[in-house]
């Protein structure tokens, strides 16, 4: 209980400072005067009794500041001053306060931003099954000098079919829509995926449910709704499953909700499937995820899938090749949102929606 006690002494010597310099002035003279009249005592003048007397008490500045360590919060009396200095400077330079104000603000914001990013991509693991397996896939067109160029839906399924050394791939395709029927019209940022979506990075829905496997067969205009949509647009409705919603002109069926933290990989508000036919003719540029089998090397996927895409030579990309990365680049490289849907070979696209047909 001893630091309790002291604790208590020097906070009442912080609330009574002035009492404190004052009782301490007076226990210093009075030490003065008795020493000086030890030395007049002992044959000394008063004034060279005087003179005695303070060299053998010492210096009084040295031995109040020695106190104030000894009793109080040197370190805390100091700060304050200090701060007391900072304002009185900054209040007779507004212009200059200003300018340090703001400066400090942009810092302190990019730096929380930046802090921001690198936990979401880095620091926290993926919001999926096995995120330490996932590997993203990406064609590299030498003779164009082109690199990290999206497959077509046809080169997803001769790997699908030909590669042995993954559990599974996953299609997708950034985009935007327009939703009516809801009130204002709006503009979405949508993700169309083929139906093992809900498998492949196992998701459990905060509503409702994902894709079946099954529905790839044939067309099945089932929506998922983004966490952050369904609050925004919908009041976060418990009974939205089952509901109607209309996407670019055609009728679509709320099926479930993305848990809250899925947008991290994919921040999207609108969620469509593939089927099969469309995924077969379709030429723009995809992004294909893949898990790695148990005891597969990330070299070992990569030379298999060189040796699947050598046939394909007769592509209008000309002779390709392809590499995987590592889930951390994978997982940054998809983050910024809505990356554009490349057009370039479609003018049907050129206005960078979906097409739904």
């Amino acid at each position: 209980m001893n630091w309790l006690r002291e604790l208590a002494r020097r906070l009442r010597m912080l609330m009574h400072r002035r009492q404190f310099d004052a009782d301490l002035e007076e226990e210093m003279r009075l030490h003065l005067e008795l020493r000086q009249q030890e030395q007049i005592e002992a044959g000394m003048t008063p004034d060279n009794a005087q003179a005695a007397a303070r060299r053998g008490f010492g210096n009084v500045t040295s031995l109040k500041e020695k106190s104030h360590i000894a009793w109080g919060w040197e370190w805390f009396e100091q700060l304050v001053q200090d701060m007391c200095y900072g304002l009185r400077m900054l209040r007779k330079s507004p212009g200059f306060t200003a300018v340090a104000v703001l400066t400090l603000a942009l810092g302190i914001g990019a730096n929380t931003a930046i802090f921001n990013v690198v936990h979401a991509t880095l620091l926290q693991p993926l919001p999926t099954r096995q995120g330490n397996r996932l590997v993203v896939i990406w064609v590299n067109n030498l003779e164009q000098s082109w690199s990290r160029i999206g497959p077509t839906g046809q080169d997803y399924l001769d790997w699908k079919e030909q590669s042995k050394s993954f559990d599974d791939l996953f299609l997708f395709e950034h985009g935007t829509g327009t939703v009516t029927r809801l009130g204002e019209p709006e503009q979405v940022a949508g993700l169309r995926v083929t139906t093992n979506f809900g498998e492949f990075f196992g998701i459990k829905p905060a509503l409702g449910r994902t894709f079946r496997l099954e529905e790839a067969g044939s067309r099945h205009n089932f929506a998922i709704l983004g966490y952050g949509y369904w609050q925004r647009r919908f009041g976060s409705d418990p009974s939205v499953a089952g509901r109607g919603m209309t996407l670019n002109g055609e009728e679509y069926t709320i099926i479930g909700v993305l848990p809250a933290d899925f947008a991290a990989l994919f921040p999207a508000d609108v969620v469509v499937p593939f089927d099969t036919d469309w995924v077969k003719r379709v030429d723009t540029d995809l992004g294909v995820f893949g898990r790695l089998k148990p005891g597969v090397a990330l070299g070992q996927a990569s030379g298999e899938m060189n040796v699947i895409a050598e046939p394909c030579a007769w592509s209008i990309f000309g002779p390709r090749f392809l590499f995987c990365l590592s889930r951390l680049v994978l997982y940054f490289s998809f983050l910024v949102p809505m990356l554009p849907i490349s057009c370039s070979r479609d003018p049907s696209c050129a206005s960078g929606k979906w097409r739904f047909g």
